[in-house]
């Protein structure tokens, strides 16, 4: 069942979010952490292709490639998973706006 925020097209999208981050001190501070979290997650994932590449070129142990994988798959949960907080919240911003 798709939810409220899914069903808008993207510019009531882009404006849902803005009018989430100026309602209130508290939204302003949830979507930083939001955004902090995408940047970590970003982050992560560039790293741990930084690890593959540098296992590869140094032939090393398969413990090496095994940490990389584990890099990689949390730094995709946080990028899935703060997505999915902020459309949560903006979803709950725009029903209880309306």
């Amino acid at each position: 069942m798709k939810t409220k925020f899914q069903r808008m097209n993207y510019k009531e999208r882009k404006q849902a979010i803005k009018d989430f981050k100026n309602s209130s001190p508290n939204n302003l501070y949830l979507y930083k952490a939001i955004v902090r979290l995408k940047i970590i997650g970003v982050f992560g994932i560039l790293y741990s292709i930084f690890l593959f590449v540098l296992n590869f070129i140094q032939h090393s142990k398969a413990v090496d490639y095994i940490i990389a994988g584990c890099v990689i798959v949390a730094s995709v949960v946080f990028v899935i998973t703060s997505y999915e907080f902020l459309y949560r919240s903006v979803n709950k911003f725009v029903i209880k706006k309306k």
